[in-house]
């Protein structure tokens, strides 16, 4: 089954422009022969008040576009660079020199290291990776750059279809309780349960941010739609920008909705249709 669209405008247009927006950002991927060019790119951010994007990986000509703009951008370190990285400094420095040094006009808030490299067999090079990053960036005078990794949640997997109304934000009251916390969504369910993880090993003070999150418009037969993705996506925003979790009720965390377009180089089927807009 193959992706669809309602018409030729954004399959879903993130209202974003209202209070908290910057705490919402898109991810922006390349795998696709179809794509606008950059700059087209960088003025739908802006026209939709889109104020984070996420890069996967260095991209010379998406960096020049985001040059001078007002977008904070979180930019990847891909997975076959982990070794390299996590065994020299040298390395790191010159990473940080040809891929963040030369866009001086670039807000870079995040640099995200291995792409759920989490658990698999580069998980052990990810922590000195980061560490070795975030020395280069220190004696760049970056140190306002945050330093962080992907790790993957799979608990959607388990929460199909979607008439069970907890993955879609449109369950009318609590569905799990938990030590005396009420979920009404599995959105809330998932965060918590990585600061419940993160608390059992001392890191409990560790921030979290949303890395990729979203509904395929297209792709499975009765659990994709462009109604379903807007309706996940819309109350997702809606959500999250008033709202913390209910372990950490008053932490408004960056969210970032996958993905801005379709992308027909990817694997045929569903990840092929998280597109927000069309291209």
């Amino acid at each position: 089954m193959e992706c669809t669209h309602p018409s030729h405008h954004p399959i879903y247009p993130p209202s974003t422009k209202q209070k908290h927006a910057g705490s919402i950002g898109v991810n922006y991927g390349l795998n696709g022969d179809n794509l606008p060019i950059p700059a087209t790119v960088v003025q739908l951010f802006n026209s939709h008040g889109i104020q984070k994007l996420r890069l996967f990986a260095p991209n010379n000509q998406v960096q020049q576009a985001l040059e001078g703009t007002n977008i904070y951008v979180s930019l990847g370190v891909a997975n076959d660079d982990l070794a390299n990285l996590a065994g020299s400094q040298a390395a790191a420095n010159e990473w940080v020199g040809t891929n963040i040094l030369p866009f001086n006009k670039t807000l870079y808030q995040y640099v995200t290291v291995g792409n759920e490299a989490i658990p698999g067999p580069n998980s052990q090079q990810v922590a000195p990776a980061m560490r070795n990053i975030k020395t280069a960036l220190n004696s760049a005078g970056l140190s306002q750059i945050m330093v962080t990794t992907v790790i993957a949640d799979t608990a959607l997997s388990f929460s199909f279809p979607p008439s069970q109304e907890y993955a879609q934000f449109t369950a009318p009251g609590t569905v799990v309780h938990d030590h005396g916390l009420e979920y009404q969504n599995l959105f809330d369910a998932m965060v918590d349960a990585f600061y419940a993880a993160m608390e059992n090993v001392g890191g409990g003070s560790v921030g979290i941010a949303v890395s990729e999150t979203g509904w395929p418009n297209g792709g499975q037969s009765g659990i994709t739609s462009p109604v379903l993705a807007e309706t996940y996506n819309q109350k997702l925003i809606d959500h999250v920008k008033n709202n913390g979790t209910p372990k950490r009720p008053s932490y408004v965390m960056d969210v970032f909705v996958f993905a801005m377009f379709n992308e027909n180089q990817k694997t045929p089927g569903v990840e092929q249709c998280f597109g927000l807009f069309l291209s």
